[in-house]
């Protein structure tokens, strides 16, 4: 799959991507990882799922003991498995809206998949914008299923699309996998995400997907 870069903004903006592996507090998440990683301290930590999802907090005290401590309370206690990111500078409100308008798409749902290759996803812009990631949903694949998923965009205005990444899923997956992520892509021309069901049908398989992006 795509790496997770996020080109321009993500190099002005973001100093860490990650995922809490601990149970943390109202005023404490816990990241392993941190630990081989430059002290945040005095950074922005905003989190991205889970029942907090889309509060920020200021970061007080050193982060390469694994633990970020905040100044302020978060509305619920950061459970394990959180993602979050942490920001190389403290842009207010405004700032964060305007330059990153994330959303989710409106082609997110339940998906039937067919025996041929379906746009499950699709957009694109005049100006530059982040196809921000998705989630896919794999638990009702079953033995002797297999689901393909590709991954395409366009480098060049009235171009044809381009595969970037392809992966089959083939039978039950395993229990710490259900699901797959697919990381941000910046692009213009357009993303797209497909997907369809070679072996195992009919009937064929419906698939939780939630698509996400951001544009100015």
């Amino acid at each position: 799959m795509p790496g997770a870069g996020a080109g321009i903004l993500k190099k002005a903006l973001i100093s860490y991507r990650g995922k809490t592996d601990a149970l943390g507090t109202t005023t404490q998440l816990k990241c392993d990882a941190l630990a081989s990683q430059p002290n945040f301290d005095n950074h922005e930590v905003v989190i991205l799922s889970g029942n907090c999802k889309g509060q920020s907090r200021d970061i007080e005290g050193a982060t390469t003991g694994g633990e970020v401590d905040v100044a302020t309370v978060f509305d619920h206690v950061i459970a394990s498995g959180v993602s979050f990111l942490i920001l190389t500078i403290k842009p207010t409100v405004a700032e964060m809206i305007k330059l990153l308008q994330l959303r989710r798409s409106a082609q997110s749902g339940s998906k039937t998949l067919t025996n041929a290759y379906v746009a499950e996803y699709e957009d694109s812009d005049t100006t530059p914008w982040l196809f921000m990631g998705a989630w896919i949903d794999l638990t009702n694949v079953a033995g002797g299923d297999t689901v393909d998923i590709r991954i395409s965009s366009k480098g060049v205005d009235g171009g044809a699309y381009v595969v970037e990444d392809e992966n089959s899923y083939t039978g039950v997956q395993p229990a710490g996998a259900k699901a797959i992520r697919i990381g941000s892509l910046p692009n213009v021309y357009g993303v797209k995400i497909e997907a369809y069901q070679s072996a195992g049908a009919p009937p064929y398989l419906s698939l939780p997907m939630e698509f996400f992006c951001s544009k100015r």
